[in-house]
């Protein structure tokens, strides 16, 4: 036992060699400031032993590692020379971080521990090794560098997470076993962004970014071959998605709107910018309680117009609409009876129409106010006309 005097102050100087054969350290009663000075560096560990009345530890050489427990690291005021290590084996931090006060309290230990010349704190915690380091130079200084390996078999192989002068998150990088690389990066402590990159198949990388409300805001894959395509979520005064947008790298866009209760109710294609097929745009209507379309419009790259609609998923009309100059027809109607071709109605530019059935008994009406041509095509048909409305 090693004991100093009552109401004194008292400074054990020893070497970290022989501070070992002592199991307490009593700096006596009363007042008095009592130190541990440690000397010549190397290792040693306190954790073990009974400390009492003693308020200050301090140490004088590089490279020394002292191990002690979290009440104990509270009393190292100094630690001199360069490359000192503090291995605290009962400290937690990177478990705090949904308990703010807790979490604050840890870094400020931190803090008081590199004011001390402490320049590695070393712990183990959630099965891994962590050392935190001061950081000195770039946009981060003042702040810490913890860099976690782990040690109990996880899916990831090291991490590094940086911390501003004021405790708060600026980024987290991980490489995994996989040897993925997951880049998470913050705003103020609030997570803007995670990049998982180096990923292996046909996804090079997968960047989403998050909103100020912490909501999944977009999606960004690039692909092998340059390839890119990102994903937009707009959202409404209700925090609901309203809306997705998704381009590709060729321009090419799809856009989905969705009703208050998240259903889709129409999606877009837009091929303008891309010109990868025959036509512009392309939008479907959507029964957002069954997900059936109801309705396709595509406008073509000639101007022409093809309205598509549909009830329980089968086929009713199908309308080319003349975009100009293209068609000798205005329009030209399919008309489907259970989802089965029926007949088929044009209307001229000049004023005439032709309509002709399939080879099935049909039911077939005359286009109003045009003089049309009408032709059965074999099959019991049903002729449909309504007086002063053209000559048929």
């Amino acid at each position: 036992m090693l004991t100093g005097r009552n109401n004194q102050d008292d400074t054990f100087q020893v070497s970290t060699s022989r501070i070992a054969q002592f199991t307490t350290i009593s700096g006596g009663t009363g007042t008095g400031t009592d130190t541990i000075a440690l000397t010549g560096g190397g290792a040693v560990s306190l954790s073990g032993k009974t400390l009492t009345s003693i308020e200050a530890i301090t140490s004088d050489a590089s490279n020394t590692q002292i191990t002690i427990t979290s009440a104990q690291a509270a009393f190292l005021t100094s630690m001199g020379g360069a490359n000192d290590t503090a291995n605290i084996g009962d400290f937690i931090y990177l478990t705090t971080f949904g308990t703010p006060a807790t979490r604050s309290a840890r870094f400020t230990q931190l803090d008081l521990l590199r004011d001390a010349g402490v320049e590695n704190v070393a712990w183990i915690e959630a099965g891994a090794n962590n050392v935190a380091t001061s950081i000195t130079t770039g946009p981060n200084a003042g702040g810490i560098l913890v860099t976690s390996t782990d040690t109990a078999g996880a899916s990831w192989t090291n991490a590094l997470l940086t911390l501003d002068a004021t405790g708060n998150r600026v980024s987290k990088l991980t490489t995994n076993d996989d040897g993925t690389i997951v880049d998470w990066q913050y705003v103020a402590d609030v997570l803007v962004s995670i990049t998982t990159s180096n990923i292996v198949g046909e996804r090079d990388s997968v960047t989403i970014q998050y909103d100020a409300a912490g909501r999944w805001d977009s999606n960004t894959t690039t692909y092998d071959g340059d390839l890119v395509r990102s994903t937009v979520l707009n959202y409404d005064d209700a925090a609901r998605v309203d809306s997705r947008v998704e381009t590709a790298s060729s321009g090419f866009v799809t856009t989905t709107l969705f009703n208050d209760l998240v259903q889709r109710t129409s999606v877009t294609s837009d091929d303008t910018a891309s010109n990868l097929y025959s036509w512009k745009t392309s939008t479907l209507t959507l029964d957002p309680a069954t997900g059936l379309v109801t309705q396709k419009v595509t406008e073509f790259d000639n101007g022409n117009i093809l309205t598509e609609k549909s009830s329980g998923g089968l086929y009713t009309t199908r309308v080319t609409t003349d975009g100009g100059v293209n068609e000798a027809f205005t329009t030209a109607t399919q008309h489907f009876s259970g989802g089965v071709f029926s007949f088929q109605s044009n209307i001229y530019d000049n004023g005439t129409g032709y309509i002709v059935g399939s080879a099935a008994a049909n039911t077939i009406t005359q286009n109003n106010a045009f003089n049309d041509t009408i032709i059965g095509n074999g099959g019991a048909d049903v002729f449909v006309f309504t007086t002063g409305m053209g000559n048929d």
